[in-house]
């Protein structure tokens, strides 16, 4: 997290702000998460009720015959910066030092809010190029007629993403054909 500039180490707990604690849990991959507990925080922030329209929409643009590409942006919220000014909110501790939060950690109650908020422009202006998808949070669904369109259509926005900023998870990019016996699509 640290090498990445998720999080800045500080000198001492913040002064005016909010700390919370973090910790470790293992993953599937033999790695470990950090995971930051905001539950207090939390209780102070009004984050917006808001409805994830992903599988309305993905009903009304799906085709019959469509090859679909899932593609995954990973560490999505850690992508999208904190003001310097409320990073002292975002505050932890771990292993007796203090750090900071740059940007949203998960678990943050406004995160999916923001980060929804912030791809809605980018999916308006995809759409605008001819290209059919769907986002929920940090995953997105394309969708087009045949397995090259698909294939070049996830690659220019694999590119697109990546100008902006954002990292694709390419280790969990799928392409399917909604036909075939292997078809799935895990919302």
């Amino acid at each position: 997290m640290i090498s990445e500039g998720a999080a800045t180490e500080s000198q001492t707990p913040p002064v005016g702000g909010f700390f919370s604690t973090l910790f470790l849990v293992p993953k599937k991959d033999g790695g470990q998460r950090p995971v930051i507990n905001l539950k207090e925080l939390n209780s102070f922030i009004n984050a917006p009720h808001f409805m994830m329209k992903g599988i309305y929409t993905l009903k009304s643009l799906l085709q019959m015959g469509d090859w679909l590409v899932k593609l995954d942006l990973k560490d999505a919220y850690l992508s999208i910066p904190i003001s310097k000014e409320h990073r002292k909110y975002l505050s932890f501790e771990f292993m007796d030092r203090f750090y900071q939060f740059n940007c949203h950690p998960f678990g943050l109650a406004s995160a999916p809010w923001v980060f929804t908020k912030t791809l809605k422009p980018i999916a308006s202006l995809i759409r605008e190029l001819g290209i059919r998808l769907v986002l929920y949070i940090d995953d997105i669904l394309l969708m087009a007629e045949t397995k090259k369109k698909a294939r070049d259509q996830a690659s220019g926005l694999v590119y697109m993403l990546q100008c902006l900023g954002f990292t694709v998870n390419i280790k969990k990019t799928v392409l399917v054909h909604p036909n075939s016996e292997n078809s799935w699509v895990s919302w």
